[in-house]
């Protein structure tokens, strides 16, 4: 049998490529020989009392690593009252960190409830959303607003923070506040093409979590795939702060001795390490505020490992706050201007940031808006509404009309004329009050164009996203910030990097 030692972190981008080598082979040999474990007992899962509390009939809880409730009196609970699908699992050195679960079912709320009260918890890992691909993966165990009763335990929402990869929830469990971090981003299928998103939910909530606190209590839907792709990453971060050593494949291993098909995928098996690779190739880029002038100069530098990648026309563009919150794209051309009113109008978009540079040579955007006849085609029709100048750019109103349908919508143009730091900054200030206006049910996203699309368009989405990063956590992150977004728009922001700095350390002191 091979043996699969730990890696040291300075080998560990040469070990990934390595394994990713002839499509991936030698990763699917290491996950293929990694134990099942399913030679362990599961018969408290197999008593018929107990067979309806597990959402899957073949994702059962190991006997000798479960979590056996109580009685109401405190004491030891009689077969079938004492058994819930959740199993304790280990991090790095230290026993029953996490709790794995599968998604609670309607007759399992309050044994989810009376688990975490029991176990001292304070904070819930979600790694799933309610529903996907039409299926309810994951009952909503809580209340939406208010305060709700499980069996003995009244839960009461006290706050919820919806961001654009993830959602932070602030209960309170009878007399104990408990957050609950849901991360949105999975895709329905297979693994996220970027593991960003992923790394920065799991910072903020190890940052947020108590670590004195009982273990942390992670779900997905089976509670054994999502869940130990959270739980082995984390692990292993916190391994690297120790050991400067990754094991994933001992950890994994020890996983599977404590709850069946944890990391269930030989695609999530990859994905960790992915993600591994990209904690520790990029580090943590995050700066408070007060350190942000002195570190900016070494942020450009490691900016520069993302590259420059090849343009694309239009894409949408992700926000701290919302997904597809922008949609970046290249100047109309006048064989264009159907195409990007259709965009426009498909889109549901309400604004429109228009950059234009007459002193830039390479600028070259024309009028593609309607002055005093509308604008035709063969599906709407684009009219003037009004305009007016405020001072640093200018703002117009248009009404985009469906022929077929007679519907109506209205669109707010604000165009730059001039690409300078106080005009940038009055757009953006304009922009947050937008967003400030909107919920994340009806957010519609904003177009920003410029003359290539990428490079003043990027400077003006991330100076946004970096705003409302800052005012939620009081952090800096320019370079994730370009990194997250180039995966959906490729060539963002090729060399803008100075000013984009520039113009954030003068929004922040404004």
């Amino acid at each position: 049998m091979l043996s699969h030692p730990p890696i040291q972190v300075s080998d560990f981008e040469r070990h990934v490529q390595l394994m990713l080598a002839h499509d991936g082979i030698l990763f699917a040999q290491e996950y293929e020989s990694i134990e099942p474990g399913q030679q362990y007992m599961c018969e408290n899962s197999e008593l018929e009392v107990n067979k309806p509390k597990n959402r899957y009939e073949n994702v059962l809880a190991y006997d000798h690593s479960r979590v056996i409730l109580r009685s109401m009196d405190g004491g030891p609970a009689a077969a079938g009252i004492d058994y819930i699908n959740a199993n304790f699992v280990d991090g790095f050195r230290k026993q029953n960190a996490y709790i794995a679960t599968q998604g609670p079912l309607p007759t399992t709320f309050t044994d989810f409830w009376k688990m975490l009260w029991e176990q001292r918890s304070s904070a819930i890992v979600m790694m799933t959303r309610v529903e996907e691909n039409h299926k309810v993966r994951c009952h909503q165990y809580w209340p939406d607003k208010g305060s709700q009763m499980y069996g003995p335990f009244t839960v009461t929402l006290q706050d919820i923070v919806e961001l654009a990869h993830y959602t932070i929830r602030t209960f309170v469990v009878s007399t104990r506040e408990v957050q609950q971090f849901q991360f949105t981003s999975w895709p329905e299928n297979g693994v996220p093409d970027n593991p960003m998103p992923l790394l920065l939910f799991m910072r903020r909530a190890k940052f947020l979590i108590t670590p004195d606190s009982g273990p942390v209590i992670v779900n997905c839907s089976a509670g054994c795939g999502r869940s130990g792709v959270y739980i082995v990453v984390d692990s292993m971060l916190d391994r690297i702060k120790h050991s400067r050593t990754f094991d994933v494949y001992g950890h994994v291993t020890c996983l599977r001795c404590q709850r069946n098909y944890m990391v269930q995928t030989e695609d999530q098996y990859v994905f960790i390490h992915r993600a591994l690779l990209a904690a520790v190739k990029y580090g943590n880029t995050e700066v408070p505020t007060r350190n942000f002038r002195s570190h900016y100069e070494r942020l450009t530098r490691r900016m520069s490992a993302v590259g420059n990648l090849v343009y694309t026309d239009a894409a949408y563009v992700d926000s701290y706050m919302f997904q597809k919150s922008y949609i970046l794209a290249s100047s109309p051309h006048r064989e264009t201007i159907e195409n990007f009113w259709k965009m426009i109008l498909n889109s549901k978009c309400q604004h429109i940031v228009t950059i234009s540079d007459a002193d830039d040579e390479k600028d070259d955007s024309i009028c593609y808006w309607p002055l005093d006849r509308p604008l035709r085609f063969a599906r709407f029709v684009v009219e003037f509404i009004d305009e007016y100048n405020k001072i640093d750019y200018f703002v117009r109103q248009f009404t985009v009309t469906v022929v077929e349908t007679g519907l109506t919508v209205i669109v707010k143009q604000l165009h730059v004329t001039t690409w300078n730091e106080r005009c940038l900054l009055a757009v953006a200030k304009e922009v947050q009050k937008i967003r400030q206006h909107k919920s994340k049910l009806n957010v519609t996203p904003i177009t920003i164009h410029c003359s290539d699309g990428w490079g003043k368009s990027g400077v003006v989405a991330t100076l946004l996203t970096i705003i409302e990063r800052l005012q939620f956590e009081g952090v800096v992150d320019i370079f994730q910030t370009v990194y997250m977004a180039r995966h959906q728009k490729p060539g963002f922001i090729a060399n803008e990097v100075m000013l984009l700095s520039f113009l954030f350390y003068k929004s922040i002191i404004a």
